[in-house]
């Protein structure tokens, strides 16, 4: 039984996805869980130092609409949820932080690439599967 997850969210429906599934891999005990929900930005979009306070702004909204919709949905079903934002390569920066900390599994969707993306760039799911040494759920 899970007890401590974390589900990385991009604002996909393959994260949606990931969402439901995680809901279902820890019913029925719902409320004994703790979910943290990540959001992982690329680095590039990280430089705080050169932006505005308005672009800052922009930012903190954008990243508040990926990470809430997941925490709604986990406090339909009374879950315990915390949002968290890391910076960086996303595969590495979930990586790192699941690494860090104790999860029982960490939850992450699917993306469809096509064969030629996925030989040249990888996918941020593989690259977690790899990398963590946790359980990993990846979600189609």
């Amino acid at each position: 039984m899970f007890k401590r997850l974390l589900i990385a969210v991009d604002g996909s429906e393959h994260s949606a996805r990931a969402v439901e599934k995680a809901i279902e891999s820890i019913a029925p005990e719902l409320s004994e869980v703790y979910v943290e929900v990540v959001y992982a930005t690329t680095s590039a979009q990280t430089k705080s130092s050169r932006l505005s306070e308005h672009e800052l702004y922009i930012r903190k909204q954008n990243e508040e609409e990926i990470l809430q919709p997941a925490v709604e949905r986990l406090g339909e079903e009374g879950i315990r949820t915390e949002k968290v934002v890391l910076h960086g390569d996303p595969a590495a920066a979930i990586s790192e932080y699941a690494n860090e900390y104790e999860f029982d599994c960490v939850v992450v969707g699917s993306r469809g690439l096509n064969p030629l993306q996925k030989m040249v760039i990888g996918s941020v799911s593989r690259k977690i599967v790899e990398q963590i040494r946790h359980p990993v759920l990846v979600v189609k």
